[in-house]
């Protein structure tokens, strides 16, 4: 390259660096530097171009900063899913809500509406009290004006979008679970396993399994449909169901969460790991915050934030392998039930705790007492409604 065109680069890369962009110079600072070499024709080409797009840039740059000064702008997605069958997580690292539900890394878990959580696209995000949109780190939503307030700086605020759950998993019947695609096998250990392969044939040496259709063959380790002979596979032990939190009165919620009692009497569900729950049954605050109830939000010193909406907690699903087989053996009751005579009619009650006191004609958690007077369960100080017993189920229904 000769010493012209070097010294074209350099003027071209001095006018680059010293670029203003609020005040445009850099029209002004190119054409300075590149007008004695306007001469040649390719030159000329170049130099109209780089003028054109300069305009074009502080045109927009100017446009831009007059119509929305100091305001964030964030685009938002969908929340993704895991695909488990192939172990490929479509996200580095997603951020598991509350309810299961996965967000973007990088993105906040915050309630909507609906009781399902949304995905706000910002990292340790303030989620605002209206339920349908966010702002960043530090900012305080004002609800009212639809912006982010830090000070004297405000921005707007962002939308959330809807978290997507993980994909569904095939659920055994001990409470287990495997991918999604696979099949239930019970295991020599009683057990279930995971055959991979939808609708399998689950063998009777409680180890393999063969595709829909094909009879297990154990003596030759194979799986035959007619002539078509196929090796039959090994089944993978199922993995537990992700643990969840029983309240006291045997319903459940999400893992993280905490059973917090509603006014109706049942217990609903605080998005929060041992959460402070509120007076008026219905809201709850972060652990070591206290409730306000009068200004609707949770306190710790200095620090206010909104409260939260407990959610309702859902029954626990009943399952009939593992059941409580009552006296006389022809009645029985869910696993992690307990059997409470029922007066007058001397048959047998669930009660939904395991080791229950059987009071006469409700039941109350082990360790309690049972208040007939007051119709409560009493432990100290502690007083809990007792529970109505469930009727039971002739034994010849347990499959």
């Amino acid at each position: 390259i000769d010493s012209q065109k070097l010294k074209i680069l350099f003027h071209f890369c001095s006018a680059v660096k010293t670029w203003e962009v609020n005040s445009c110079n850099a029209q002004l600072h190119l054409h300075k530097h590149f007008h004695f070499y306007s001469s040649k024709m390719f030159l000329k080409s170049l130099l109209i171009l780089l003028f054109i797009t300069a305009s074009a840039m502080c045109m927009n740059l100017n446009s831009d900063q007059k119509k929305s000064k100091d305001v964030l702008y964030f685009e938002t997605h969908d929340a993704h899913k895991v695909d488990k069958i192939n172990n490929k997580k479509v996200l580095a690292e997603a951020v598991v809500c509350p309810d299961g539900s996965e967000c973007p890394d990088g993105n906040t878990c915050c309630l909507l509406t609906s009781g399902d959580y949304g995905c706000c696209p910002l990292p340790d995000a303030v989620c605002c009290s209206d339920h349908a949109h966010c702002c960043p780190n530090g900012y305080i939503c004002d609800v009212s004006a639809g912006t982010c307030n830090k000070g004297t700086n405000v921005v707007s605020w962002l939308t959330k979008v809807a978290a997507k759950p993980v994909k569904d998993t095939v659920e055994c019947k001990d409470g287990s679970e495997c991918p999604s695609g696979n099949s239930c096998c019970q295991l020599a250990s009683g057990q279930f396993g995971c055959c991979p392969l939808e609708q399998a044939e689950c063998c009777s040496d409680h180890i393999h399994c063969c595709p829909n259709g094909y009879t297990c063959d154990t003596t030759t380790g194979t799986c035959s449909l007619g002539t078509n002979v196929v090796s039959w596979l090994t089944k993978t032990e199922a993995k537990p169901v992700k643990t969840s939190v029983t309240c006291e009165d045997g319903t459940e919620c999400p893992d993280g969460n905490t059973c917090c009692q509603l006014g109706s009497g049942e217990y609903g569900c605080c998005p929060l790991p041992q959460a402070e729950c509120c007076s008026d049954q219905i809201h709850c605050c972060p652990e070591d915050y206290q409730c306000d109830v009068s200004a609707g939000t949770c306190t710790h010193g200095n620090n206010v934030i909104t409260w939260l909406m407990k959610q309702p907690s859902r029954p626990v699903k009943k399952s009939n392998v593992n059941t409580v087989v009552c006296p006389g053996a022809e009645a029985f009751c869910p696993d992690g039930n307990s059997c409470c005579k029922m007066y007058p009619t001397q048959a047998y009650g669930c009660c939904p705790f395991p080791k229950a006191v059987c009071c006469f004609l409700h039941c109350c958690p082990e360790g309690y007492t049972c208040n007939n007077q007051f119709g409560t369960c009493d432990k100290g100080t502690h007083a809990l409604p007792w529970l109505t017993r469930q009727p039971i189920m002739p034994a010849a229904n347990n499959v």
